[in-house]
């Protein structure tokens, strides 16, 4: 195992399951969160070196995880995973770019093994 950490901020309990195995499977240590409120605790918690961040979250948005973020000054890894259309998914990464967060990739669901192994790879 790396030892880096990958917290997963997914509400889709099957789609988190899937990412923290692959994660598990490339080396990672994967913690997944389903909530807003979970993922405050784990980021205090865990200190992960990435994130793979749901932009569409029961009772908050992807903007505001982003906005959250910055106020943490947050210095690992984020990887946008979203059903939202392609131009939403991507105006959030420059977004997250322009909050001086590293955004490493945005995906539209449905994520693919290959390519969350492709990610986690490059960081």
């Amino acid at each position: 195992m790396r030892g880096d950490t990958l917290l997963v901020v997914e509400d889709q309990p099957l789609l988190a399951e899937f990412m923290t195995t692959v994660a598990e499977d490339a080396g990672w240590k994967a913690v997944s969160v389903t909530t807003p409120e979970e993922f405050e605790r784990a980021l205090d918690h865990h200190h992960p070196d990435a994130i793979a961040l749901d932009l569409a979250m029961p009772g908050c948005d992807g903007v505001e995880m982003l906005r959250y973020l910055k106020a943490r000054k947050y210095d690992g890894k984020l990887m946008i995973v979203s059903g939202c259309d392609a131009p939403v998914v991507e105006a959030s990464g420059v977004l997250a770019k322009h909050h001086g967060l590293d955004c490493v990739g945005c995906f539209q669901k449905p994520l693919t093994s290959q390519d969350l192994r492709n990610i986690l790879a490059r960081i």
